[in-house]
């Protein structure tokens, strides 16, 4: 692993869900020999601790008895050098050979070319009830963390704030879903990045926080996507919605792939959270509301300008690292 270890190793007590990832992870790790036969073999997985370079070392199946525990070497006593006592918690970053099975993808600002619609449709609400127009910026503000628009764009120490978040969204349901339809588009690398990555091998899956297939039907029919993409996992298909990662939990299960061997590709900041809270490797798309800022900020694994540089950064991961 490049260094000279300190004789002995930090063990650390990790959760059921990490301690299940890591002996997937394991299996791909780099193999160590036991000087004596006597001595069980292991598999080792490059890390970091702070600025430090270390080892995640998992001994033969056979004899790691203790699951819930995680055992690093380093050059130096890890415990002695960042001042740890028994009961501290400690963040690794883990390097694993990363050979993805699946790519799920985010719908809007990702497949579908749609903020444009949501900013239009929020400002003719606004106008309808009486309230002012709502800049772009603003818009995408709110977009980019996932909340309720409604209730994150009105002021609450309006007088009658809850009555105009309610007729905001009573007109948001009139009118939305016609517009949405009418003027989102699909971007136009979805589909044949999503043709290209079904032919080379990879089962690919849809996600949205907002409505499924229903929303999406007719742009999917006008950008002659609609027997390519033949499901999409909504929220009302879970019980936590983002950035709890239910949505990517559901998905994976369906295509038959575990969750740290897919790959989530979403635009905004809130993507990258739920993508990382279901240990899957994570890509933000400049193409909706997020920046390269947000996307570095939230530790994506990768950050590309359009889907067109997708295949390219798939192909390029020899190591993702895991938190």
């Amino acid at each position: 692993m490049g260094f000279e270890p300190y004789p002995g190793t930090l063990n650390l007590r990790i959760s059921r869900e990490d301690s299940l990832f890591l002996q997937h992870a394991s299996k791909k790790g780099k193999r160590l020999e036991p000087p004596d036969p006597e001595f069980c073999e292991a598999r080792m997985l490059s890390a970091k601790v702070g600025r430090m370079r270390v080892a995640a070392i998992f001994p033969d199946e056979g004899v790691w008895v203790h699951g819930d525990t995680l055992e690093l070497v380093a050059p130096t006593s890890i415990r002695e050098s960042m001042g740890l006592g028994d009961g501290d918690e400690l963040q690794v970053e883990i390097e694993r050979p990363f050979e993805p099975r699946a790519v799920i993808f985010d719908i809007d600002g990702t497949l579908i070319d749609s903020f444009e619609v949501y900013w239009a449709a929020i400002n003719e609400i606004f106008q309808r009830v009486g309230l002012p127009p709502v800049e772009r910026g603003v818009v995408r503000e709110v977009m980019r963390e996932g909340v309720d628009p409604w209730d994150a764009l009105i002021p609450g120490d309006l007088p009658n704030s809850d009555e105009l978040v309610a007729r905001c969204k009573e007109e948001d349901k009139k009118s939305f879903l016609s517009l949405y339809r009418e003027k989102a588009r699909l971007f136009p690398t979805a589909v044949p990045v999503i043709t290209t990555l079904e032919a080379k091998g990879y089962r690919v899956g849809y996600v949205t926080s907002g409505w499924g297939k229903e929303k999406i039907s007719g742009v999917l029919e006008k950008g002659g996507a609609t027997d390519l993409i033949k499901d999409v996992l909504c929220s009302l298909d879970i019980e936590h919605p983002r950035p709890a990662p239910d949505l990517l939990l559901e998905c994976s299960k369906r295509l038959g792939v575990e969750v740290w061997d897919s790959v989530y590709v979403g635009d905004s900041p809130i993507d990258i959270r739920m993508g990382k809270a279901a240990r899957m490797a994570t890509i933000g798309v400049l193409t909706g509301v997020g920046t390269r800022d947000d996307f570095v900020k939230e530790g994506a694994d990768a950050v590309i300008g359009d889907l067109s540089e997708l295949l390219a950064a798939l192909e390029s991961r020899d190591g993702a690292p895991v938190d």
